[in-house]
């Protein structure tokens, strides 16, 4: 709760720091100087956020909020202080030394998220959460989901086959995976003496129809993804081995305001694709980063398999590379940044 709280002064200029939660937001104020005027806790609700931006505002003229969590706990914070012309930053959870140092408190966090903002030169700016790029984010996430309980189906599935009869069985040794559970779909009721291989029957349907649901699910999703970013970014469908999924999972990534990201190097940042140096002695070479946003590394890495399987034109370039004495990793590192 609140520790001491200075008098207000409305000519003044104050930066604060605030500490999101599920359901509640800690905010600490500081001068300019860098002097802490006071915190408080705000319930998180549409009644906390006016609550807080209007005991902030009081403590003088509010020239920069940061706040932790602006896609997550702090979306809905960010989205109201933003409605208002706040101007609001991002910044990352604290750090994890000075934490060991000074222990951890909502009030501490929210002290040095309001010190970022002071000391911000080159602001990081928070995703627009409010268009289009949300809607694809909501999608891709649960198509994501469905994808999953797809595998864990296919898996049980499988295991449940291993020891089934031979009759079972060789209703999915051919064909697709969408073809083989099919006929486990149509798989008939039986009633016989042998409770096992009902009871198998039983599930194997059971799953098999629970999975083309999920499948066909999934599918619907894909279709209105497309619809989304021929509207949003119809280019992007038009490079090659660029499918509605990853085109979704690379626009989720950069967010709706693409403007934040000032640089081709601050997007391959961004996108886990920026080399990192490894050298040591007389070796000189870099790496992949292993940091940035992965689902869209893992879009990259998808479109760079794709064209590697499918493109003459890459597999020339990874040729020539191989022949420079270039390493697999290291042209499938090129081929993301390309």
């Amino acid at each position: 709760m609140t520790t001491n709280t200075l008098q207000a002064q409305p000519d003044r200029e104050i930066v604060a720091g605030i500490d999101t939660h599920e359901n509640s937001h800690h905010v600490a104020v500081l001068d300019s100087t860098g002097r802490l005027l006071g915190d408080e806790a705000f319930p998180a609700t549409s009644t906390g956020f006016i609550e807080l931006l209007s005991w902030v505002s009081v403590l003088g003229t509010l020239v920069r909020v940061a706040v932790e969590g602006t896609s997550s706990y702090g979306a809905a914070l960010t989205r109201y202080l933003l409605a208002e012309n706040v101007d609001v930053i991002e910044v990352p959870p604290g750090d994890k030394a000075q934490r060991r140092r000074r222990g951890k408190t909502d009030a501490f966090d929210a002290e040095a998220a309001a010190r970022r903002a002071l000391a911000e030169t080159s602001p990081r700016i928070p995703k627009d959460t409010t268009s289009s790029v949300e809607a694809l984010r909501l999608l891709t996430n649960t198509r994501n989901l469905l994808v999953k309980q797809q595998k864990e189906i296919a898996g049980q599935i499988d295991q449940f086959l291993i020891t089934a009869p031979d009759t079972l069985r060789e209703r999915s040794r051919e064909g697709t995976r969408k073809t083989r559970m099919r006929r486990l779909a149509e798989l008939p009721e039986t009633a016989t003496a042998d409770i096992v291989t009902d009871t198998l029957t039983r599930l194997l349907r059971q799953h098999a129809t629970r999975w083309l649901t999920l499948d066909a699910d999934a599918t619907a999703i894909e279709k209105q993804l497309r619809t989304l970013i021929e509207i949003r970014a119809p280019k992007l469908l038009e490079v090659y081995c660029v499918a509605a999924v990853t085109a979704a999972q690379l626009l989720v990534a950069v967010g709706e305001n693409g403007h934040r990201i000032h640089s081709e190097a601050a997007l391959a940042k961004l996108f886990g694709a920026a080399p990192q140096p490894v050298s040591s002695g007389k070796t000189n070479r870099h790496r992949l980063s292993r940091g940035g946003n992965r689902q869209a590394n893992c879009a990259l890495h998808q479109i760079s398999i794709a064209r590697l399987c499918h493109e003459q034109r890459t597999r020339d370039y990874r040729d020539t590379h191989l022949a420079d004495g270039k390493t697999k990793k290291d042209i499938l590192r090129l081929l993301k940044r390309a």
